[in-house]
């Protein structure tokens, strides 16, 4: 009996196959069967809404590897796709995938762009970019992130890096 279900889904899947490149390549939100960098960055909010971390970390990591897209805009379209609140959680997922695939200068760059829309950036995602600029033998770029981290007024982990007040805050 499983036959005449199969066939008579065929002529459905053959008319699929009939539609062209261009209506396939729309259906699924890009050019070439691609989504694009917002179409990916809507998902990833959505996902970490859902509190679906390692969903968005892998969404985040296609937006950072796609050919073309560059900091500015992954960060942008982030923005973009949650523009009541951002949700800071993609933002220290975002840092934590660009130091994780040992793209410390990457990450470096998306910290300041995150930081020049005043969006807080979470203490793990600053300890985990202190930590790989560190690892990297950067020690002036570490320097200025630490700096940066100091002027935003962003916390960080005290037991790693030593802070005077105990809080999460340095005195500066």
């Amino acid at each position: 009996m499983a036959i005449p279900c199969r066939v008579a889904r065929l002529p459905a899947a053959t008319a699929a196959v009939k539609r062209s490149a261009g209506t396939l390549a729309v259906d699924l939100g890009g050019i070439g069967g691609r989504p694009s960098t917002a179409a990916l960055a809507a998902a990833a909010t959505a996902a970490a809404a859902g509190g679906r971390a390692s969903e968005c970390q892998s969404l985040l990591l296609r937006m950072s590897r796609r050919r073309g897209a560059s900091r500015r805009e992954i960060v942008s379209s982030l923005l973009a796709s949650s523009p009541t609140s951002p949700q800071t959680q993609v933002f220290d997922l975002l840092i934590r995938t660009y130091t994780q695939s040992r793209k410390p200068r990457e990450a470096f760059e998306a910290f300041r762009l995150l930081l020049d829309h005043r969006v807080p950036v979470p203490a793990s995602a600053s300890n985990a970019l202190l930590a790989a600029l560190s690892r990297a033998g950067w020690p002036h770029l570490a320097a200025e992130a630490y700096r940066l981290v100091l002027a935003s007024n962003s916390e960080i982990s005290c037991r790693r890096w030593g802070c005077s007040n105990g809080i999460g805050r340095f005195d500066g």
